[in-house]
């Protein structure tokens, strides 16, 4: 039962280092291209950032363009009307 709960502990530590590293690395570039190109190029020499950032434009951003644009839509033919 020990055994178990250390392979859990350790389960949850590593899938939680995995998340706060993927959040850390969108958070930089986002916020931080330069730096996070910079670290890109040390580290990955293959990686495209412009690419990173279009597909972090396409999962996070676009969704709240969409629905934006969609609540502008709606106020507008409230307007209208």
């Amino acid at each position: 039962m020990f055994l178990l709960i250390i392979a859990l502990q350790l389960w949850f530590f590593l899938y939680w280092a995995l998340q706060f590293f993927h959040e850390f690395k969108l958070t930089l570039m986002s916020q931080y291209p330069r730096l996070y190109s910079l670290l890109s190029t040390c580290f990955h020499s293959k990686h495209s950032l412009s690419l990173e950032i279009e597909e972090y434009r396409l999962k996070v951003i676009a969704p709240f363009i969409d629905k934006i644009q969609s609540t502008e839509n709606c106020n507008n033919t409230r307007a209208n009307h």
